[in-house]
This record gives structure tokens, C-alpha cells and sequence, in this order.
């Protein structure tokens, strides 16, 4: 259970909000077996970009089965209508080491 997203996605103006994430990242936060939208936390924010840590949840056998979570970094960027994820499998790293790569995740051309 690893894995990453990375992908493009459609911007609206006037679409963003508390819940713009769900919008950039639909294919990785609205499934019911997988979801990248446990405890996500902003890091750093523009007006373009942000960059989040959050956990990855795995939920095995349905809602009767068993639950596990792995850490995950997320940016999206408005400017390149793009954004990836990346997803550190069995607690790879401490959380302030976590917050370090978050820290210094940037999209570029």
C-alpha cells in the first residue's frame, strides 16, 4: 500500500473556498477505499500554490474491515493546473521531518 498522485486538474475562478482541496485532489479524496483527506494541515500557502501533510487511509473490506494510515505530503499550483502527491509508507519519517519536506515541496515548469 504506496503510492503517489500527480495529475492535472481544471481551475474555476471564484471556486476556491474551505473545501477547494477536494476539488484539485477529487481523485484521491473521494474515494471510499483510499482517501487522502484524513488530517490534512496546510504548511505553506500563496495565492497560487499550497502544500499540506496529511494521512492516506486505507479502509480494508469495507466499512466492517480494518483501517491503516500512511503519512502523505500534497501541492497543488494553480498556475500549472497541476498537483502531486507523495505517500510515505509504515511512518517513514518523524513528523518534524515530515513538515521539513512539506516545507520545501514547489512545482516548477
Amino acid at each position: 500500500m504506496d503510492g503517489s498522485l500527480y495529475n492535472d486538474f481544471e481551475y474555476y475562478p471564484g471556486a476556491r473556498g474551505e473545501n477547494f482541496r477536494v476539488s484539485v485532489y477529487n481523485a484521491g479524496m473521494l474515494g471510499s477505499a483510499v482517501s487522502w483527506d484524513d488530517r490534512y494541515t496546510p504548511v505553506k500557502t500563496d495565492e497560487n500554490a499550497e502544500t499540506a501533510t496529511c494521512r492516506v487511509r486505507y479502509q480494508n473490506g469495507g466499512a466492517s474491515g480494518t483501517t491503516e494510515y500512511n503519512d502523505g505530503v500534497l501541492t497543488y499550483d494553480i498556475g500549472l493546473l497541476r498537483y502531486i502527491g507523495v505517500e510515505l509508507v509504515g511512518g517513514a519519517l518523524e513528523e518534524s521531518a515530515l513538515q521539513e519536506l512539506a516545507e520545501s515541496i514547489a512545482l516548477s515548469r
